[in-house]
């Protein structure tokens, strides 16, 4: 079993408690987290470690993309797709153009309507990595001081 699946199940990343501590550190951080959004946000901002053979490493800092996918979708009202690669410089599945991560569109968005822009969740979600919000010369959003805060709530022996 890789080390990403193992943090989501047995590990800090656990999916039945580590939402619950990130919504508490958001609590004190922010106030109560009333929408609904941040709730499936804080439940599924990790999950793209499932699979990943680190933490640290290349793979384990591309993580955050699933879980901006997902709420892009869910809740952007333009959404890229849940297949395409958003790193740096990859291309546009429609065109082949290569995309402006910065605002997320490919560069020819006149002529290719796949990929309008990055909603307001998805980069809510992508960018609670420091790595990716500075690769692609972003502030990190809330999420990422509220999921930082969450890691030294948990108690130790948990």
């Amino acid at each position: 079993m890789k080390i990403g699946t193992r943090s989501l199940l047995f590990g800090v990343h656990q999916i039945a408690i580590h939402p619950w501590f990130v919504a508490w550190a958001w609590w004190r951080l922010y106030s109560f987290p009333w929408d609904p959004r941040l709730w499936v946000a804080f439940m599924i901002h990790d999950w793209g470690y499932w699979g990943k053979p680190n933490m640290d490493g290349e793979e384990g800092g591309e993580h955050p993309y699933l879980g901006a996918r997902i709420m892009g979708r869910l809740f952007d009202r333009k959404y890229p797709s849940l297949t395409h690669d958003f790193s740096r410089g990859s291309p546009c599945c429609q065109c082949g153009e290569k995309m402006n991560v910065q605002v997320g569109t490919c560069n020819l968005t006149d002529n290719c309507s796949s990929y309008q822009y990055m909603g307001v969740w998805f980069m809510f979600c992508l960018h609670h990595s420091r790595f990716l919000a500075k690769r692609h010369g972003w502030p990190f959003s809330r999420l990422c001081v509220a999921d930082k805060l969450a890691i030294a709530l948990c108690p130790g022996w948990l």
